[in-house]
């Protein structure tokens, strides 16, 4: 757990520096010690942390999904199916490759372009 946080965090890192202003990033594996001990403790439950995850993801514009070699966790998935049931635009990759970039740089690009359209 601690290793894809870590790559996360890295990714969302590079991210941020590549798309400046464009876009808000929010990266759930930033606050996880947080979540950690709250849950530990017994104070959230996973459907309590995962509700608060859709409830900022309902917030943004797009999901982006780092599933490095493919490796889908529970509550990715929970995240992306709230996603899909909420018609929000997502965008898998793997890696973080200039090619990627490019392709969340077109993705991210097509949202503004449809939020200046007043999609909602």
């Amino acid at each position: 757990m601690n290793r894809n946080n870590n790559l996360a965090m890295l990714v969302a890192d590079k991210l941020r520096r590549k798309f400046g202003g464009k876009i808000e990033l929010y990266c759930p594996a930033e606050h996880d010690e947080f979540v950690l001990i709250a849950y530990q403790k017994g104070y959230l439950n996973e459907t309590q942390i995962l509700s608060v995850d859709c409830s900022i993801l309902s917030q943004r514009d797009l999901l982006l999904v780092y599933a490095k070699d493919d490796f889908i966790s529970r509550g990715m998935k929970i995240e992306i199916e709230y996603a899909e049931e909420n018609n929000f635009p997502i965008h898998y990759f793997s890696d973080v490759s200039s090619k990627s970039i490019k392709e969340i740089e077109q993705t991210i690009d097509q949202v503004i372009r449809w939020k200046s359209y007043g999609g909602e």
